[in-house]
């Protein structure tokens, strides 16, 4: 495993609770979440109840998208 998740214990993943989107939500949504919660990674599900690892969407690439792509979707980042 390589890159930002690379070293860290699997607990973290089963005890702490990460803000997801669903990959047809909007990224404005996404923007949103990430101002709120203070968090720079969202994960993207298939859903909600399912919440089915499909990704994961970095800040950076979501402030990369200009206001006038108001319809960009997250599927469209991750």
């Amino acid at each position: 495993m390589s890159g930002i998740l690379a070293g860290l214990p699997v607990e973290l993943f089963t005890t702490t609770t990460f803000p997801a989107v669903v990959k047809s939500d909007k990224l404005t949504k996404a923007r949103e979440i990430m101002r709120e919660t203070g968090w720079r990674v969202l994960t993207v599900v298939d859903s909600i109840e399912n919440m089915k690892l499909l990704g994961i969407i970095y800040r950076v690439d979501v402030l990369s998208i200009t206001s006038s792509k108001r319809e960009a979707l997250v599927s469209n980042l991750m």
